[in-house]
């Protein structure tokens, strides 16, 4: 069962001990990653390249407002998401 996050208005998952991105697609600049904090993640393009790389935090958010809106792959140390950055919405 999903829980809605009053403060933001955004669906909050079951707890899991899968690593969870979300919301999927992006379409505000920012993603949740359920990553333990202080784990680094890594974005790359589809081409391969390494794009941007950051450690998790206590807010587990991950900002992508520099990123333009396509498919990017999402890596940590035991997981791997594709996810999708939209052109609407809100962003830094």
């Amino acid at each position: 069962m999903w829980v809605k996050n009053i403060n933001n208005d955004t669906e909050i998952p079951p707890a899991t001990d899968k690593i969870l991105i979300y919301p999927n697609p992006v379409k505000y600049g920012w993603f949740y990653c359920t990553a333990p904090v202080g784990q680094n993640i890594r974005i790359y393009g589809m081409a391969g390249s390494l794009l941007k790389s950051c450690i998790i935090e206590e807010n587990h958010v991950v900002d992508v407002s520099d990123l333009r809106p396509g498919v990017y792959f999402v890596t940590g140390k035991n997981f791997s998401h594709k996810i999708i950055i939209s052109g609407g919405g809100f962003t830094k």
